[in-house]
């Protein structure tokens, strides 16, 4: 059986055919834009991929919860916390988006918790 790694090239070409396929499906981007932060370490190509999923299906908790770890990871602590509270108001697993929601502000440095509280 192959591992995460070895699988994630092949994700990325299936998530781009769907795209290709019916450009207009959010999920498809959500996956296209996963397999390119995760495989590709592609961050811009992964965050208009998020940034379309969003636009496409708003509600859409998981698309949320990946646009805020793609945004925490490019320093912009703001925007993820934001973006992690609507996946927390798309999501049906409250207590387990509060959770990530909370470890993601205590990892922040002290100035950005003060930021985000004001």
């Amino acid at each position: 059986m192959a591992n995460g790694s070895e699988m994630l090239p092949q994700a990325k070409t299936l998530a781009a055919r769907a795209v290709e396929a019916d450009p207009k499906l959010s999920r498809a981007h959500l996956a296209l834009g996963v397999a390119q932060l995760l495989h590709a370490r592609n961050l811009a190509d992964a965050e208009r991929n998020f940034c379309v999923a969003s636009d496409l299906d708003p509600s859409d908790a998981l698309c949320h919860r990946w646009y805020a770890k793609l945004s925490f990871s490019k320093g912009r602590h703001e925007e993820a916390v934001s973006k992690a509270r609507r996946a927390l108001r798309g999501s049906g697993n409250r207590r387990l988006l509060t959770n990530k929601l909370q470890k993601l502000y205590k990892s922040l440095p002290a100035n950005g918790q003060q930021q985000i509280l004001c």
